[in-house]
């Protein structure tokens, strides 16, 4: 039977690789991007010297994050899997590499807001000293859920959309690819930008003591339209990340196929 095109090959290890490889790229890639959202959700002001803090820690902690979500895609993907089933699995992944990321996200955004430059090392010892190495953890739920959403997105939604394409405009492979992934990744990446708020407001200063702040007290400082702040650079690193991560994964599997 026919092995459905968003699996990936027979060696789990072999595809785990190649998804860390691919994942950590994309998110170096888009590093800066994410530093203007994390002080934009966090209402600081931006320096643009440091908008590479945290990159090796970013593409390092999508190496887990990418890996896991992408190779229990591809290995637990029935054969001739239906749309639905590819979404609904893609989902589950999702939410699991969320709960991942969560603590290098943490400790990333505490690097990029410091006034002077931190490792990651300084930042989880502080964190600690102050609150216990659980601190790490803040706003896990928030970021399982934006990754529930913005995995389908490459993993399931753009390549079932651009495969439609492709039987009208089967030349421009690449083409439908990135049209898919600005539509759906402009869409996504605003609707899980309140998601990403409240992580951030609940990850900002693990450094000092205190517990982290509520939802409903988050809410209501930044106010409903402070839940959209960062929205634009957090758009634009959704869209390229989702393409990158769409057609890096088509390429590794045309060449599981030659």
């Amino acid at each position: 039977m026919k092995k459905s095109n968003d699996s990936m090959g027979q060696n789990p290890v072999l595809d785990f690789v190649k998804n860390a490889t691919l994942g950590s790229g994309v998110i170096s890639v888009v590093t800066p991007l994410i530093y203007f959202k994390n002080m934009a959700q966090i209402k600081q002001k931006p320096v643009v010297r440091d908008c590479l803090r945290g990159v090796v820690l970013n593409g390092a902690s999508y190496v887990p994050t990418s890996a896991v979500a992408m190779t229990i895609n591809g290995m637990l993907l029935p054969d001739e899997a239906t749309d639905m089933q590819k979404i609904i699995l893609s989902v589950a992944s999702g939410g699991l590499s969320g709960l991942v990321s969560c603590m290098p996200e943490n400790v990333v955004q505490n690097m990029q807001a410091s006034k002077y430059p931190v490792t990651a090392k300084e930042v989880i010892q502080r964190a600690a000293r102050t609150n216990g190495y659980s601190v790490l953890w803040r706003g896990a739920s928030a970021v399982m859920v934006r990754e529930a959403m913005f995995a389908p997105l490459y993993l399931s939604l753009v390549p079932i959309l651009s495969e439609k394409m492709n039987e009208y405009n089967p030349s421009h492979t690449v083409t439908n690819v990135l049209i898919c992934s600005v539509i759906a990744g402009s869409v996504g990446g605003v609707m899980t930008t309140p998601l990403d708020v409240i992580r951030a407001n609940k990850q900002r200063k693990i450094t000092k003591k205190g517990d982290a702040p509520s939802v409903a007290k988050i809410l209501r400082r930044v106010g409903w339209r402070g839940c959209f702040n960062g929205a634009r650079p957090r758009s634009a690193a959704v869209i390229a990340a989702t393409f990158l991560m769409t057609e890096g994964k088509r390429l590794m599997h045309d060449e599981e196929t030659e």
